[in-house]
């Protein structure tokens, strides 16, 4: 019973995984939302569909094997989708790995079943039906300390083969490297240079916008200065002060707008104050 119990605990290791590690997958390997919802949906159509079958297999072979089988396969599957960043095979690893998973509940019970008296399943179903709870706790928690501590690695490889005089392949040559960094270094090249796209067609918007608002700030101060200082043009006045205030406020937005885009070498100083290419 012990057996069993932890080997089905140990099922939910080679499925339950995924889930924790999908938003991670999803950012290194810049999957999109709809890619990522079809690697997560894959297991469940295989994995229903196995159910209907291997519960009709378990009563015509030796579910031991059958078990094993399910649970060895289910790890070499996991440890080839690790290896893998097509999207292609990591859903059709994921599709065997949910046929695979299936091996687990029905034989284990058939197992558990033809092994133990009546009276005996009787006192271990209960506690045989936490195995599960256990197993995917575990899985969760396991899955979350490798994903705070690791991370997922692009590996190129190339290989040759070998022949012999006669022409026959008799083996072969390869090699690998880690391409991590250097896509990294390429993702960050590429937004460097859309970055500076953004920062000139920043800058010549600015450019466009300054010079007619200066006009109207010239405007505004020569209207102010002509003004009489007299009961009769205080609305005026205010008027004249508050279209200042407002084009003095666009002008510290253009100049935000530059900062953002605009490294501080370009920064000039004029007349005691930052000019930002304007």
């Amino acid at each position: 019973m012990i057996l069993g119990w932890v080997t089905y605990a140990a099922f939910y290791l080679g499925r339950v995984n995924l889930a924790t590690a999908l938003p991670a997958i999803q950012v290194d390997l810049h999957f999109t939302p709809d890619e990522i919802s079809a690697l997560a949906g894959a297991t469940l159509w295989t994995y229903a569909i196995g159910q209907l079958v291997n519960g009709w297999l378990g009563n015509r072979v030796d579910t031991r094997r059958m078990v094993l089988f399910g649970i060895v396969g289910s790890t070499i599957v996991n440890l080839l989708f690790a290896a893998s960043s097509s999207l292609p095979v990591m859903v059709i690893l994921w599709l065997i790995n949910g046929f695979l998973q299936s091996m687990g509940w029905g034989p284990v019970l058939r197992t558990l079943s033809a092994a133990l008296e009546p009276t005996q399943r009787q006192r271990i179903a209960g506690a045989f039906g936490a195995s599960y709870v256990v197993g995917n706790t575990l899985t969760w928690a396991l899955t979350g300390l490798l994903l705070s501590t690791g991370q997922w690695r692009l590996m190129e490889d190339r290989s040759a083969p070998l022949l012999d005089p006669t022409g026959a392949i008799v083996g072969s040559c390869g090699a690998a490297r880690d391409v991590t960094d250097r896509q990294r270094h390429e993702a960050e090249l590429a937004m460097a240079e859309r970055m500076a796209a953004v920062g000139t067609l920043s800058a010549s918007i600015v450019h466009e916008l300054n010079n007619p608002l200066m006009c109207v700030l010239a405007g505004l101060d020569q209207a102010l200065a002509l003004v009489d200082q007299s009961p009769e043009d205080a609305r005026l006045l205010e008027l004249l002060g508050e279209a200042r205030e407002g084009a003095t406020r666009m002008r510290s937005i253009l100049r935000d707008l530059l900062d953002l885009t605009r490294p501080a070498s370009d920064q000039a100083l004029v007349d005691g104050e930052f000019l930002h290419g304007v």
